[in-house]
């Protein structure tokens, strides 16, 4: 019956060892936030369901305290970092004591976080680091157990809204060193209450600001006459896109065409190029500028001189010649 009695007292002790761990893996996931402003400190007690060995389920408390910024943007990776901390009782520690246990070591730890809101993924399982982690009976008897866990990362999504973290199940297994009972291994899964859970930290999404953008059209068209052509240019912010060129739709149908930064005109009536630049995540889109060009019918160019006084001499000629051939129809009678 002794020994039996004692196998309880450090199954406890092994389970709130666990607990201690596996506690602060729950907020580590569950406190993930932003990281556009400085976090601040959160502390919160919660209370976990254990199914320990032997002592069957057990309500063990932890106290969680975790770095959450209260804002991020849409699109960043957010992450938080925490701790746990968990003071076992004195009288458990001494019936370890007395069995001759030495220390304690959790192997394995690690929890479900959940999210709601604006956020990817809504669950996620992290896991703790420096394990095994160990802890002699005198340093259980000097203070809390505070174990550290690597922090969990998620991504604010692309709408506003507040996003809440909550804790989720986790597990984890803790042995015994030293003693009659030295090297079990026990595995500990934790359920967190089905109701009444808040969150251990939220934090608002919002949009980030975006700088705006503007094009400035720097070639002047020529005087555009059917069958000319010309190179239209411009310069657009600084995202990086480049100034793209169309014909607008409420150009006289058939009066020019466009490939690349090349207009060429085909037909008369008024040409319209529009310019557009596309944003990105740091810029807006620019508004869209237009450049209007009157294309002319093609005009012949003036007749020299010579060209001229030949074309007088001509119909000169034939001025005489018709007026030779009337006189001869007159004079030669029927």
């Amino acid at each position: 019956m002794k020994i039996r009695s004692t196998t309880r007292k450090l199954g406890k002790i092994s389970g709130s060892l666990a607990l201690a761990s596996a506690g602060f893996v729950g907020v580590v996931g569950t406190a993930v936030l932003g990281v556009a402003t400085p976090a601040s400190a959160a502390s919160e007690t919660l209370n976990y369901s254990c199914a320990i060995p032997i002592l069957g389920a057990q309500n063990l408390p932890v106290t969680i305290t975790a770095t959450a910024p209260a804002t991020a943007t849409t699109g960043s990776t957010i992450t938080v970092n925490g701790t746990a901390s968990i003071a076992l009782p004195a009288s458990l520690i001494g019936a370890a004591g007395a069995l001759g246990a030495t220390a304690f070591q959790i192997t394995a730890a690690s929890s479900v976080v959940n999210a709601t809101g604006p956020v990817t993924p809504t669950s996620a399982t992290v896991s703790a680091t420096g394990i095994p982690f160990s802890e002699t009976i005198a340093q259980l008897q000097a203070g809390p157990i505070t174990v550290t866990l690597a922090p969990a990362t998620f991504t604010a999504g692309g709408s506003a809204g507040t996003v809440n973290f909550m804790p989720g199940n986790f597990s984890s297994t803790a042995v015994i060193t030293g003693g009659s009972l030295g090297g079990q291994s026990e595995a500990i899964p934790c359920t967190v209450p089905a109701t009444g859970v808040t969150p251990v930290a939220s934090t608002v999404v919002s949009a980030p600001s975006l700088t705006s953008q503007a094009i400035t059209f720097t070639s002047t068209a020529p005087p555009a006459t059917v069958g000319g052509s010309y190179t239209v240019a411009a310069t657009g912010g600084a995202s990086g896109n480049p100034v793209t060129f169309t014909v607008d739709a409420g150009s006289t149908a058939g009066a020019c065409t466009i490939s690349g930064a090349n207009v060429s005109f085909t037909g008369v009536g008024t040409c319209t190029i529009d310019a557009n630049q596309a944003g990105n995540a740091s810029f807006t889109a620019a508004p869209q500028v237009q450049q209007k060009i009157t294309v002319a019918p093609t005009v012949q160019g003036p007749v020299g001189a010579v060209g001229a006084l030949a074309l007088a001499a001509l119909a000169g000629s034939t001025l005489f010649l018709v007026q030779r051939r009337r006189h001869r129809s007159l004079t030669a009678g029927p």
